[in-house]
């Protein structure tokens, strides 16, 4: 995740804290038990989700498309 605005602070299940900042990065694999415990106003968040690489990659399943029109 990407903080485009603002400040915020994420915490983990083990009681971790991470404050980040304007411009701040954070990778949380996939599962990872978070939760945002503050946030500035304005706080503009980018999450961007992605595949696992090590796993197998699975069927898109019925009705989805890896490509848009």
């Amino acid at each position: 995740m990407l903080l485009l605005v603002g400040e915020g602070e994420i915490e983990f299940a083990d009681g971790e804290r991470v404050r980040l900042r304007q411009g701040d990065t954070l990778n949380l694999p996939a599962h990872t038990r978070h939760r945002v415990t503050f946030t500035s106003r304005p706080a503009v968040w980018l999450a961007v989700f992605y595949p696992d690489l090590r796993e197998k990659p699975r069927p898109l399943g019925r009705g989805w498309s890896a490509r848009r029109s």
